[in-house]
C-alpha cells in the first residue's frame, strides 16, 4: 500500500545494550496486530534480529527497519544496535533520527522519548525526568509514571487518564 509522506513516521529505537530496544520493537509489532505473537530475544524469534549471528549473540549487530502499519499510518521502526562494538550501525540510525528530530523541531511537530526500565528498584524515575528536562528543555512532559505499591508491585499511572494500571500474566489490570 502506498502512503503519503504525511502518513509515514520514522522512529529510531536507540539506547545502550540490554535496555530493551528490540523487546520494545517486538511489543509494538504485537500490540499493533502486525504479528500474532511477540518474539523474544532469548529465543531468537524477533523480527529485527534475523541474522544468524544476532540470534547467536542475542543482540542486534545491525540497524534494521521494521515496518508497522497502524490506523492508516506507516511506522518505520529503526532498531539500532546498542553494543559499542557495532556503533556504526547505531550511528546510522542515530544520524537519521537526529535529522528527523531537528526537522520535527523546526516544523513544530511532536517528538517523543521513551525510557525503559524506569520501574526497576535501583532506578530513580524523578532523576531521569530531571536529566531529560535539562537535556531537552522544559517541554519534556511525562505521560506515564511508574510507582511501587506497598506490597512491592510495580504499577503505572497514566497522567492523561488519571488511572493506575499493573500487569498480571501479561494483561493490563486497572
Amino acid at each position: 500500500m502506498g502512503y503519503a509522506s504525511k502518513d509515514i513516521r520514522n522512529i529510531l529505537v536507540a539506547g545502550h545494550a540490554g535496555c530493551g530496544k528490540t523487546t520494545l520493537t517486538e511489543a509494538l509489532l504485537y500490540m499493533s496486530g502486525a504479528t500474532e505473537r511477540m518474539g523474544r530475544v532469548e529465543d531468537g524469534t524477533t523480527a529485527s534480529d534475523f541474522d544468524p549471528e544476532e540470534i547467536r549473540r542475542k543482540a542486534s549487530l545491525n540497524s534494521s527497519v521494521v515496518p508497522v502499519e497502524y490506523e492508516g499510518i506507516k511506522y518505520n521502526l529503526i532498531d539500532a544496535p546498542g553494543l559499542f562494538d557495532f556503533e556504526t550501525g547505531a550511528a546510522e540510525g542515530i544520524m537519521a533520527a537526529e535529522r528527523a528530530y531537528q526537522l520535527a523541531l523546526k516544523n513544530n511537530k511532536a517528538r517523543m522519548i521513551f525510557v525503559t526500565k524506569a520501574d526497576l528498584e535501583n532506578a530513580d524515575y524523578f532523576k531521569i525526568l530531571e536529566q531529560m528536562k535539562i537535556k531537552f528543555g522544559p517541554s519534556v512532559c511525562p505521560c506515564v509514571v511508574p510507582v511501587r505499591l506497598d506490597d512491592g508491585t510495580v504499577a503505572y499511572i497514566n497522567l492523561f487518564s488519571q488511572k493506575a494500571f499493573k500487569y498480571e500474566g501479561g494483561k493490563q489490570v486497572q
